[in-house]
């Protein structure tokens, strides 16, 4: 893809990709002809943007959630402005907004918490399928292996506290964690790993990614931030984080 870009960019025709990557320069990264003819902008929702967000929603709809729903919706996204509207989507449905109600003079108050706590476990509910299966291809790597580096590298990802996981997780971090359950890993087991968890990803059709690697900066990143929220609503029957 970096090729065909270039090529585009010499024939005066510029494109604007949208990606869901963590970390900057990563076009240039995979092809340094890039270098000069790339621009990147980095999104990062803030949580008065995030309420913002909601408050552009109810004003085109003519609702107003309570400062609890309004809270606890900003919270759990984890700055993921996606995850933030699929529940706010979901509230609207479970309380029969559809469409705009802007015909009432008074707009329509939701404030019942509990809604709220229904629509997260549905979205948890359609996310469980999703992580049993990212559970199942770290659970068995590319083969069957004494070490199961992949799989305790899922444990030590999963265990993280969640400011660890949005920043960057540096890879001189992560043994001490993969250790606790395998004392048997060494460093370079983890680095050849880390080299194909893409490549992992990739042939068991996993679509976003769980984390990448970063081959430049040594850190790994958690793409698909939805993993926070369904490890801390879902109750994720993994038996390490009762440990």
């Amino acid at each position: 893809m970096a090729f065909e870009l270039k090529a585009l960019y010499e024939a005066g025709i510029y494109v604007i990709i949208i990606g869901i990557w963590s970390e900057q320069n990563l076009l240039t990264y995979y092809n340094g002809d890039l270098s000069g003819r790339v621009e990147e902008m980095d999104l990062q929702w803030t949580d008065d943007e995030l309420r913002d967000v909601l408050r552009k929603g109810e004003d085109a709809l003519n609702i107003q959630f309570s400062d609890e729903i309004r809270n606890e919706m900003v919270e759990s996204s984890y700055n993921n402005v996606g995850l933030l509207q699929r529940l706010a989507e979901k509230v609207c449905f479970l309380t029969e907004v559809t469409v705009s109600i802007k015909k009432y003079k008074q707009s329509k108050k939701i404030e019942n918490v509990d809604i709220y706590t229904s629509a997260r476990k549905d979205i948890i509910n359609d996310l469980r399928q999703r992580y049993s299966k990212i559970y199942e291809v770290f659970e068995r790597g590319f083969e069957e292996t004494e070490l199961k580096v992949y799989y305790n590298i899922f444990k030590a990802v999963s265990t993280l506290p969640t400011d660890k996981i949005i920043k960057g997780i540096p890879q001189h971090e992560l043994p001490i964690k993969a250790q606790k359950f395998e004392p048997k890993i060494r460093h370079s087991d983890l680095t050849a790993a880390l080299k194909r968890i893409e490549k992992l990803q990739i042939s068991r059709e996993i679509t976003p990614f769980l984390v990448m690697y970063n081959e430049n900066t040594r850190e790994i990143h958690l793409v698909d931030r939805e993993f926070i929220f369904y490890r801390e609503f879902g109750s994720p029957d993994w038996e390490w984080l009762n440990q």
